[in-house]
């Protein structure tokens, strides 16, 4: 939309370069949201991959540990 056709009078060089002014903190505003949103959202996403991460390597480490507990209580029950 023009802004012609916001102020049909005609604004004076001031009051235009005002609307350019204010059109372009609407643009850095917006521009600001979403390149902050994508950056939020991507580190978001690489803390909860190495969250699922942590917590899979530690699942692995106990299962082990269940394993080897299995083994030595069956090792002593053979020798009874």
């Amino acid at each position: 939309m023009s802004m012609y056709a916001l102020f049909p009078f005609g604004l004076g060089e001031r009051s235009e370069k005002m609307v350019s002014s204010v059109r372009w903190g609407y643009v850095r505003i917006i521009t600001g949201t979403l390149v902050g949103g994508i950056l939020g959202f991507y580190v978001m996403h690489r803390a909860e991959l190495s969250y699922k991460e942590k917590w899979n390597e530690r699942l692995k480490k106990y299962e082990e540990e269940l394993n080897k507990k299995k083994e030595k209580a069956n090792e002593l029950e053979e020798s009874l």
